[in-house]
């Protein structure tokens, strides 16, 4: 699910410089720049997709850093995927599913608390909410996941959040797991889930981690680029938004690289080692023995291990209202 499109033309353009999506006032610097022919082609041969309709006769798609929070995001904002793409998407499987941010995220809400899921798909978060006691609410775009969501005896609206703030309604905790990156103006999103947000109530954020172990490398993985994702999310800019929006930050996890990511990124570092520090980074990798990551290994070694890189994903916990702190 994503949340309402910008207005491209409220965005002054100064020289290289626009207003950031996180903030009114706020600047972003051009950082760098993808050729729309190679988006397209990446769409075409991993997904069977033509995406050519977003771009127009555009030849490149501009990324621009925030430079208060270092929030990442494309440019122009109007390029987010409808409707259609992620119908397409959904049919690929593991593209909902209860996922590693799902199981954490459970740890911080309670039996007896009413919690909103914003871009819930087919419910499965949801769903582990009633099994254990908790009052759940889901608002969804896509019609095909909120007739999914029904069969799984959850509740959910096909609304926008917008749309839900507007009401008046108010939750002990929101949630939007791998949304924020798919939502062009990501700042007014944060405010509306804030404004049905009780004070002191947790709003839960996961994200792909855009600055993965080796991640540098990897800036063309087809389903990062738009109309897919419009926003690049990494630890210091989770951090960073808590001063603009009032937020304490209580917990951030990221999650432990595993074994068959560490074969792709030691396969994209080799790739690379023509670069100085393409090498350098081989050589580290290389130095890792793979039997580090054999099956004779219990589960708690194998994360240990996975904790010295960064893994695919974000998960922040924010507490309204607090002062915000540096972790």
């Amino acid at each position: 699910m994503r949340g309402d499109g910008c207005d491209t033309d409220s965005l002054s353009v100064a020289g290289l410089d626009i207003e950031s999506p996180i903030g009114e006032g706020l600047r972003a610097a051009f950082a760098d720049e993808v050729h729309v022919g190679c988006i397209i082609e990446k769409y075409k041969s991993d997904y069977g997709l033509d995406v050519s309709s977003y771009f127009g006769s555009r030849q490149a798609v501009k990324v621009y850093r925030c430079c208060r929070t270092g929030y990442r995001f494309y440019y122009p904002h109007n390029l987010a995927g409808r409707e259609d793409l992620y119908a397409a998407l959904q049919q690929r499987p593991g593209y909902y599913r209860f996922k590693w941010e799902h199981q954490i995220a459970l740890r911080y809400v309670h039996a007896g608390e009413n919690v909103l899921e914003v871009g819930c798909g087919g419910g499965l978060f949801l769903e582990q909410l009633k099994l254990r006691g908790i009052d759940g609410l889901g608002l969804e775009l896509s019609s095909d996941a909120v007739a999914e969501a029904a069969k799984r005896g959850v509740t959910v609206r096909r609304a926008l959040l917008a749309e839900h703030a507007s009401e008046g309604t108010v939750h002990d905790a929101v949630c939007a797991f791998q949304v924020l990156e798919h939502v062009p103006c990501v700042g007014a999103f944060i405010k509306d889930a804030l404004t049905v947000l009780k004070p002191g109530g947790a709003f839960i954020v996961g994200v792909p981690n855009s600055n993965p172990y080796l991640y540098r490398y990897e800036k063309d993985h087809t389903l990062n680029l738009p109309p897919h994702h419009m926003g690049l999310w990494d630890v210091s800019a989770l951090r960073n938004i808590t001063s603009i929006f009032g937020l304490r930050l209580k917990a951030l996890h990221v999650e432990p690289l595993r074994a068959e990511e560490y074969a792709h990124y030691y396969a994209l570092a080799t790739k690379h080692a023509p670069t100085p520090a393409g090498r350098l980074f081989a050589a580290a990798m290389a130095a890792v023995p793979k039997l580090l990551f054999s099956r004779s290994l219990s589960a708690a070694a194998r994360a240990a291990i996975g904790h010295l890189c960064q893994g695919r994903n974000l998960l922040a916990i924010y507490e309204k209202g607090g002062q915000p702190v540096r972790v």
